[in-house]
């Protein structure tokens, strides 16, 4: 929670460094993969070089395209609603 208080409150980039830190504790930890489940956390993690953003998901995203490639594939089916 420490990462996302900063920013809540807009310091993005000191959100950004403190996810970062414990993002690279926990991959450093043998971690292969971490979600990202909080909406703040993907936004603070963009504004750094993003060298740990290949082992993190960001859950809204995953979410996101699932849902686009369900409806897509109830257009291509010819069930769509």
């Amino acid at each position: 929670m420490e990462g996302i208080y900063p920013v809540k409150a807009g310091a993005l980039a000191e959100g950004g460094q403190l996810l970062e830190r414990r993002l690279e504790e926990i991959l450093g930890n043998g971690v292969e993969r971490v979600i990202l489940g909080c909406t703040e956390i993907p936004v603070a993690l963009e504004q750094l070089d993003g060298r740990h953003r290949a082992f993190a998901v960001d859950a809204t995203g995953a979410l996101a395209d699932a849902c686009i490639d369900w409806h897509r594939n109830l257009k291509t089916s010819g069930r769509a609603a």
